[in-house]
């Protein structure tokens, strides 16, 4: 399933299931992690409240793993939300382009 779904991840995993050793995940929260992993296997999307409340860690986290489509649903719900406005239009705009966001 990660082959299909979240390629980085997979690559990231690749081997470990033959040699019985954990794989260590940094630079994300376990929250954001969570909903990746419920989302890659169960299809699952955050919840509108979850989205608002970690939109760009679950952004940084999708885009990390390659799980491009939960990406471009939380950029969506965040547009459709209106959560940017003329206060933070800039770090937007930059956390957009460093994370290659379309909407």
């Amino acid at each position: 399933i990660p082959e299909i779904h979240a390629p980085a991840l997979a690559r990231l995993c690749d081997g470990t299931d033959r040699l019985n050793r954990p794989v260590h995940i940094f630079g994300t929260s376990p929250d954001a992690f969570h909903h990746v992993l419920r989302y890659i296997y169960g299809g699952e999307a955050p919840e509108t409240y979850d989205i608002l409340r970690m939109g760009e860690d679950l952004i940084v986290t999708a885009y990390r793993f390659g799980v491009n489509s939960l990406k471009m649903q939380v950029e969506r719900t965040l547009v459709e939300c209106c959560v940017v406005d003329v206060s933070n239009c800039i770090d937007f705009i930059l956390f957009s382009d460093k994370h290659k966001c379309l909407l």
